[in-house]
């Protein structure tokens, strides 16, 4: 018999075994059908989305269970104690993870893991007593029978059939008594000098050897706060390479908490909560709480928590699952096979599995240096011969036009008559900055031309558009464009790395200077200056696929002048071509429209969101949107703000942002016809009129 484990480092590594098991739980022990019944599945803070949809694949297609929700460990952790906000110390047998916990969301981004767990620990004092000469019999391998009161006769078993995985198995489980009875944590670092004459511990072994452990009671529990101590054991040496990189249980909490909003980093410290089985290993909560003390900051109210009862920390994950599925609203947040088989695109998949699907876009606009055109001869000035008006009227609705396309073929399939309904799906538009600008220049175009855009919300995160309250550094660019944008135009038709070797050494540079702390907490500190916000992931960013020797974002001359020319006049507006004749030509009036006048033709909700420290778009211009629309009368607009700046919509990553948006998506109703309000009626006509002039000027 094979004894093998389906899960490696927390994550299934065998779903053909979880598949089995599953199954013997259901049909054998439960003994239910799980038709009739929903499944809550506890999942690893660090599982993928391909484990996520094998998962939800099994349930549906082969247990047919009606409805699933997939909650998080350290979610359902912190339920289980009571709380929305903590950070989960979870010691178990293949792994320890470190998962921060706000407001019912795990924080992605802060979760820390390593290798060290139970089963871990367990394989060093094995390993620690054969280097002594102590062999660990399995049960199997022997009788033993008393031959008179107190004394027994222990004989050996031949079986020779045995696999050496089930006997590792059986040495495993008596070592980890062992473990559970005698090891404790030390109050202070092991080293040998200090433990090696401290009084033995006896353990009478199922044959009837009696050990007498000495130091490595304490010796292997310090393993998880010093994991070097690894390469002292006699028979851990294939663990070499990786001990050096795994870093002990209290710099993994610190690192954890470091990587959180500065905002809830107090809270963490005074509500760090230990579980799983390792956790309830002897001094364990003491020594942490000791070594956090001295390590932070002396603001930090240092408090590790954890369930006198062992049971309770071993099986907190169960308890906090029974807790949630009781809760009377958690019944609407089930999800059935139909809203997980529609298909998904993009790297936000469906947002999040146990939240209700949704197919997702990621649309870009046009920028990067490879210059991909459907015209492959295009020259370098004619593609970079764009400004908003080319992302608004051009991208977009191409963007969205193939959208429309994939989505009806996929409805048609099982919908013939979808061709008789207008829209047959629901599509809203999620936003940042410039492209909000962009979209909201499209759906008003869109109006006036009579046109379709298709959209049922709009989410517009720190929309660009008003500009003319901003810093200093904005002010000189503005100045420095007015001046020497003539010039300038004719020299660089984009702000770009030009050349291979460049771009190759930018990306050197730039991941040099991460390994240099004052380097790059310096271009940290210019960067939050001038845009603000936490840019402590700006190599992240620059690891994305679109960076690289042979491609790079930029950003065309055209559109710095016209933000320059915005900010200028004050005015939310399109290009100025520079003539009379060339505004003609592409407005049919000798001014660009003033889109802030036409936001009367705006018929979709939307949700303005601004930064309270966002130093490029300030909350001041957001809201001078929200108002320009509420005296327009958009039926339909709301207006929030997050403690975020401007890098944090986009380098962070925000669980609260998330459910915002999750938040406004479930509010998505049928689009409902508006009439167009006066003053768009007479600007609109205003602009046909000038239309008309021209024609009867060519």
């Amino acid at each position: 018999m094979e004894i093998l484990s389906p899960i490696k480092d927390g994550i299934v590594s065998d779903w053909d075994l979880v598949d089995n098991i599953w199954d013997h739980a259901f049909r054998s022990c439960l003994m239910i059908d799980p038709k009739e019944h929903p499944m809550l599945l506890a999942e690893p803070p660090l599982n993928t989305q391909q484990q996520r949809e094998k998962a939800a694949e099994l349930m549906f297609e082969k247990y047919k269970v009606p409805a699933l929700f997939m909650a998080k460990n350290p979610v359902l952790t912190s339920f289980a104690t009571g709380r929305a906000t903590s950070l989960v110390v979870d010691c178990g047998g293949g792994s320890t993870t470190i998962s921060p916990v706000h407001e019912g969301y795990v924080l992605q981004k802060a979760v820390v893991s390593n290798p060290i767990g139970g089963e871990f620990l367990t394989d060093c004092l094995l390993k620690s007593l054969e280097s002594k000469g102590i062999k660990i019999r399995p049960r199997y391998s022997f009788k033993r029978k008393e031959v008179r009161p107190g004394e027994f006769q222990v004989e050996d078993v031949g079986l020779p059939d045995t696999t050496e995985s089930y006997k590792l198995f059986c040495q495993r489980m008596i070592v980890g008594d062992i473990k559970d009875s005698i090891c404790r944590v030390p109050d202070t670092p092991y080293d040998d000098k200090s433990y090696s004459n401290i009084p033995t511990t006896s353990y009478e072994l199922p044959d009837g050897q009696t050990l007498e452990i000495g130091a490595d009671k304490f010796k292997i529990p310090d393993v998880m706060f010093n994991p070097s101590i690894v390469q002292t054991i006699p028979g851990m040496e294939k663990y070499a390479d990786m001990i050096p990189s795994v870093r002990g249980l209290p710099h993994m909490v610190m690192e954890s908490i470091n990587k959180c909003d500065v905002d809830i980093r107090r809270e963490l410290y005074s509500s760090i909560l230990l579980a799983g089985g390792t956790s309830s290993m002897q001094q364990l909560k003491e020594r942490l709480e000791k070594d956090l003390i001295e390590e932070s900051p002396h603001s930090a109210r240092v408090k590790v928590l954890a369930s006198g009862n062992t049971t309770e920390r071993r099986f907190s994950v169960w308890i906090g699952g029974s807790i949630l599925a009781s809760l009377g609203s958690f019944q609407q947040m089930w999800f059935s096979k139909s809203e997980v088989t529609k298909p998904c695109r993009g790297s936000l998949t469906m947002l999040s599995l146990s939240q209700k699907s949704y197919d997702v876009y990621l649309g870009n606009f046009r920028g990067l240096v490879s210059r991909d055109h459907v015209n492959k001869n295009i020259s370098s000035k004619d593609f970079w011969s764009y400004s908003i008006n080319e992302h608004a009227r051009e991208d977009i609705p191409a963007i969205i036009e193939k959208i429309h396309e994939i989505k009806t073929s996929e409805l048609r399939l099982y919908q013939p008559n979808v061709e008789e309904v207008e829209q047959p799906y629901k599509l809203c538009l999620l936003s940042h900055s410039l492209g909000c600008a962009a979209v909201l220049m499209y759906v008003i175009t869109r109006r006036i031309e009579e046109k379709p855009h298709r959209l049922s919300r709009l989410i517009l995160l720190s929309p660009a558009g008003f500009h003319e309250d901003s810093n200093l550094f904005f002010t000189l660019i503005e100045h420095s464009f007015l001046l020497l944008g003539p010039v300038l135009s004719r020299i660089f038709p984009a702000f770009y790395i030009p050349t291979r070797f460049f771009r190759m050494l930018f990306n050197k540079l730039a991941r040099d200077f991460h390994n240099y702390p004052a380097v790059g907490g310096l271009v940290q500190t210019l960067m939050g200056y001038v845009v603000g916000g936490d840019s402590s992931n700006w190599v992240g960013v620059i690891g994305l696929p679109h960076y690289n020797m042979d491609d790079m974002p930029a950003v065309s001359f055209r559109v710095a002048l016209h933000l320059t020319q915005i900010k200028r006049t004050r005015k939310f507006r399109m290009f100025d071509y520079g003539s009379v004749g060339a505004n003609m030509e592409v407005y049919g009036s000798p001014e660009p429209l003033d889109l802030g006048e036409f936001y009367g033709l705006i018929d979709v909700p939307v949700d303005l969101v601004a930064g309270k420290k966002d130093r490029v778009i300030r909350p001041s211009m957001v809201r001078k949107h929200y108002r320009v629309m509420i005296e327009s009368g958009v039926a339909d607009v709301s207006y929030s703000e997050f403690e975020y700046a401007h890098l944090d919509f986009t380098f962070s990553h925000r669980e609260e942002l998330l459910a915002y948006v999750m938040s406004r998506l479930l509010l998505v109703e049928p689009a409902k016809t508006q009439p167009v309000r006066k003053k768009g009626m007479k600007l609109k006509k205003k602009v046909e009129t000038a239309k008309t002039k021209k024609i009867g000027v060519l």
